[in-house]
């Protein structure tokens, strides 16, 4: 039930955010000039004709004729738009691939450092060992949500240090112990996902830029400090400077953030747009010719009586002209959109 509720308040929301945007707005537009024509039409039609001279099978045989042309050519441009965005994604998708492969290197990193008691025994307070059992379950950002008591009396026990250790915890995102030690895994990350790995990056960079140099890696053996290398290799290309691990590796947690964690979430941003605004513009616009074209069809086969074909042809008509203003609209916006030229990452 509660599922359901959050369901609906999230539809509700998005809902009100689309009345809010200027989408909206031209679409209402759009509809105006719409009705605005149809009525003119047919005022004009009903005005300067009548039901008994006026002929409406060969406006009917027209109509099929003229529209069928033009689903053409529609359809044609939307599947052109379809693939030409397609293609688009594919390569973002190429881009996102291999920052992904980063961000995957990045997190075993952080798991690896976690793991380092030798680094963390460094600190004043080692916030390892009581994280690891009596807060096992503690996360980042129920320890960010806690009240100024609680946050201090779990600070005291633990002896500080703790938002930092949280943070690393945080970019296992749950996965077992052994996903960290396999040698590929392909994974994508959602928006939700990189949010919080960016702040959990930010919150272990802000650790090593305000703490001394008393806290460092110089006692954690080689063997621990392995898997950092090979993930540090991967994700910059070059190995680690072992004179300066503690720098290397707060640089790195500061470079990923804006070389990696920004690039990433505006490319999978640009992937998760549904429709192109257009796309959508001119498939309502094509279903609308392919309603009027049925409807031609099934009145100049059926053939009413005269009175019925008459009003029945005369809206038809009044449609199809209408619809053909909203086309032309929908081809000036799509020429102002295809001429604009996007901003975008070079990577």
């Amino acid at each position: 039930m509660n599922d359901l509720m959050d369901r609906f308040k999230n539809l509700w929301y998005r809902f009100n955010a689309y009345l809010n945007s200027d989408k909206v707005v031209q679409t209402a537009k759009r509809i105006l000039i719409f009705e605005i024509v149809a009525i003119i039409i047919i005022n004009l039609i009903i005005h300067n004709t009548n039901h008994y001279e006026f002929d409406a099978p060969p406006v009917l045989s027209l109509l099929v004729s003229v529209i069928s042309v033009i689903i053409a050519i529609i359809i044609t441009y939307l599947f052109s738009k379809l693939f030409a965005e397609k293609s688009e994604r594919i390569q973002r998708k190429y881009l996102i691939d291999e920052l992904s492969h980063k961000v995957t290197m990045f997190r075993k990193m952080a798991f690896h450092i976690k793991g380092m008691y030798k680094f963390w025994e460094t600190c004043n307070n080692n916030p390892k060992g009581i994280l690891d059992g009596k807060f096992k379950e503690l996360t980042y950002y129920q320890y960010r949500s806690l009240n100024y008591d609680d946050l201090m009396a779990i600070d005291k026990e633990i002896g500080g240090n703790a938002q930092a250790y949280l943070a690393l915890k945080g970019l296992e995102n749950g996965e077992s112990t052994y996903s960290f030690y396999s040698t590929f895994k392909p994974t994508n990350y959602s928006l939700d996902e990189i949010t919080c790995f960016n702040e959990y990056a930010g919150s272990f960079w802000h650790f090593l830029d305000r703490s001394q140099d008393h806290i460092h890696f110089e006692n954690v053996h080689s063997y621990w400090k392995e898997p950092v290398n090979i993930s540090f290799k991967e994700i910059t290309g070059r190995n680690i400077d072992t004179d300066n691990y503690r720098r290397e590796i707060k640089e790195l947690f500061g470079d990923i953030q804006s070389e990696v964690f920004d690039k990433i979430f505006y490319l999978i941003s640009l992937n998760d747009i549904k429709f192109p605004k257009l796309f959508f513009s001119g498939l309502t616009n094509l279903l609308i010719f392919l309603i009027i074209l049925i409807i031609s069809l099934i009145i100049y086969v059926v053939n009413p009586e005269i009175m019925n074909m008459y009003y029945t042809t005369i809206t038809l008509v009044s449609f199809f002209i209408a619809n053909t203003f909203d086309l032309v609209v929908i081809i000036w916006l799509a020429l102002k959109n295809e001429l604009t030229i996007k901003d975008f990452y070079k990577i």
